[in-house]
């Protein structure tokens, strides 16, 4: 005679990430909404700067930090509130308030880059075949 089974565990189902990363990436995020440089937030989840520099230009990744950075309550409310505390920076000085043109020249540089209105590198998406000739003019005067 057969001994009688054992009852089996339940299975328990998989942990489901809204996001799947790696836990470098998992740590770079957090290190970032923390407050950490992008350089140190990489510098802690061990990995190196260009690399974390394109993980984090991933959108899975750039969604994952906005939903963090709102958990902990860097809202785009509360962020703009500052940045527009930073716009008006002054200093009291025995001549009374003077404006703090470095910050608020920083701050009206983050503004342009929030607007899009800077743009440090051009992406393009191609399909198909495209043909391009690029010719440069110049003054040979």
């Amino acid at each position: 005679m057969a001994a009688p089974k054992k009852p089996t565990d339940p299975v328990k189902p998989k942990k489901t990430r809204k996001y799947p990363m790696t836990k470098p990436q998992r740590k770079l995020i957090k290190g970032i909404a923390e407050g950490k440089t992008q350089k140190d937030a990489a510098k802690s989840a061990g990995l190196n700067e260009s690399y974390a520099s394109q993980v984090l230009n991933t959108p899975k990744l750039k969604k994952a930090l906005t939903e963090l950075m709102d958990e902990m309550g860097l809202s785009d409310e509360m962020l703009l509130a500052k940045h527009k505390e930073l716009l008006n920076a002054t200093r009291t000085t025995d001549n009374g308030e003077i404006p703090e043109y470095k910050i608020q020249a920083k701050a009206l540089e983050m503004g342009y880059k929030l607007k899009s209105a800077f743009v440090d590198k051009s992406e393009v998406e191609m399909s198909g075949q495209l043909s391009i000739n690029i010719i440069k003019f110049s003054d040979t005067k």
